[in-house]
C-alpha cells in the first residue's frame, strides 16, 4: 500500500506538471483581465471627458461665431450714426455745398443742440446710450430779377485803390430791366443742394422744418439739416420703418406746370391765371435786399418810388401800358407812385 507504483508515480508528475501549467496559465490571464477592464475603464473615462471636451469647444465655436455676428450687427448700426460732430465742421460743410450749388445768398445761419429721447431699460433706469443731434439752420435769399446780385465782391464798384468808381456804378446800372419772374435765382438751387446734402448719408443726415417767405420781389428760403450721432454701450433696440409718416401717403402726380412760389415783381407766365398781376411799389420799393449790391437796391427803390414798378421794370411798351392812364394788362398797374392796383396779389 505504501509502496506506489512506477504508472502512478509518472502520472502524478504528469499531474502536477499540468495543475502548475494551469496555476501558471490561468493566474496571467486572470490579472492580465483585471488590468484590461481598469485599462477599458479608464479608457471610457478619458473617451467621455474628450467627447465633452470636444463637445465644449465645438460650443465655443459656435459661441464665437455668434458674437461675431453679433459684434458685425452692433458695427452696422453704429455706422448708421456719425462718429462725432464738430459744429465748425458741419457748418462750414453745410454752407459749402449751397454755395457749389449755385446757392450762395446766405442771409442767416445758426447750429444748436438738440436732446434725443432717453431709453428707459426693464429694470426702470435709463440706457447710457445716447442720440446726439446738431441742427444747422440757414436761410438763404433768392435774386429778383432786376437788381444786381452780389456776393463775395462779385459787381464789386470799387477801384483798385479801394475807392468807389463812378463808372463801374453806371456800368452796372445802365439799362436794367426786368428779365422775367423765372430769371429769378436760388429757388431750385436751394433745393437741389437740399438734396445733395441729404443723399449724403440718408441715415445719419435729415432735414426739417423747409420754408418758404415771400418778401418784396425775392425769397428767403429756410431749413434745418439735423445731423444724428450717438454714444453707445449697449443696442437695445431697432428703429421702425413701417410708420405711415415715414414715406409719402398723400395725393401725387399733381399738374403745377405754371405754379409758382412767392409773388415777383410781375408775373409774365401767361399760362398761370397770375398772369399780369404786378406787384404794389410800397412792397416791391422795398431796401431789404439781402443778395443785392447796395448801389442797386437804392436806385431800384428811388426808381419805384419815382415812376411805379412797372415802369421802373421797363415793361410799359412792351405791355402796351400808359402811365397814369387805366390801359392795364388784366390784373393792374401801379406806374405813377401814388398806385392803386387792380390785384396786388
Amino acid at each position: 500500500m505504501n509502496s506506489i507504483g512506477t504508472r502512478e508515480k509518472r502520472l502524478a508528475i504528469i499531474f502536477g506538471i499540468f495543475l502548475v501549467c494551469v496555476i501558471l496559465y490561468v493566474f496571467p490571464i486572470r490579472l492580465l483581465n483585471n488590468s484590461t477592464i481598469e485599462l477599458q475603464a479608464q479608457r471610457d473615462t478619458l473617451q467621455a471627458q474628450k467627447d465633452y471636451y470636444d463637445a465644449l469647444a465645438s460650443q465655443n465655436e459656435a459661441t464665437r461665431q455668434e458674437i461675431q455676428r453679433i459684434e458685425d450687427d452692433i458695427a452696422d448700426v453704429e455706422t448708421t450714426f456719425l462718429p462725432m460732430l464738430n459744429t465748425e465742421c458741419l457748418q462750414q460743410w453745410t454752407l459749402d455745398i449751397f454755395e457749389s450749388n449755385g446757392c450762395p445768398y446766405l442771409v442767416d445761419t445758426k447750429t444748436y443742440d438738440v436732446m434725443g429721447p432717453q431709453v428707459m431699460l426693464p429694470d426702470g433706469s435709463y440706457s447710457d446710450d445716447a442720440v446726439v443731434i446738431k441742427c444747422v439752420d440757414v436761410t438763404y435769399s433768392t435774386t429778383d430779377g432786376w437788381n444786381v446780385p452780389s456776393y463775395n465782391g462779385t459787381n464789386s464798384v470799387y477801384s483798385e485803390e479801394g475807392l468807389i468808381d463812378p463808372a463801374l456804378i453806371e456800368e452796372q446800372m445802365t439799362d436794367r430791366h426786368y428779365e422775367g419772374m423765372y430769371s429769378r435765382v436760388g429757388y431750385d438751387e436751394f433745393i437741389n443742394s437740399l438734396k445733395v446734402i441729404e443723399d449724403t448719408d440718408t441715415d445719419c443726415i435729415k432735414i426739417t422744418n423747409i420754408a418758404v417767405e415771400q418778401k418784396s420781389g425775392y425769397l428767403l428760403m429756410s431749413a434745418t439739416i439735423n445731423f444724428y450721432s450717438a454714444t453707445f454701450t449697449d443696442r437695445v433696440s431697432e428703429p421702425t420703418l413701417t410708420a405711415p409718416y415715414i414715406s409719402w401717403n398723400g395725393m401725387t402726380g399733381i399738374a403745377t406746370d405754371h405754379g409758382f412760389i412767392g409773388m415777383p415783381f410781375f408775373v409774365d407766365d401767361q399760362g398761370t391765371e397770375w398772369y399780369g398781376a404786378i406787384m404794389t411799389s410800397a412792397e416791391a420799393s422795398d431796401l431789404e435786399r439781402p443778395f443785392a449790391a447796395y448801389y442797386s437796391a437804392q436806385t431800384w427803390a428811388n426808381l419805384v418810388q419815382q415812376v411805379g414798378t412797372l415802369n421802373a421794370l421797363g415793361l410799359t411798351e412792351e405791355y402796351g401800358i400808359t402811365t397814369g392812364t387805366s390801359s392795364v394788362p388784366e390784373g393792374g398797374d401801379d406806374g405813377v407812385v401814388d398806385d392803386n392796383p387792380v390785384d396786388e396779389n
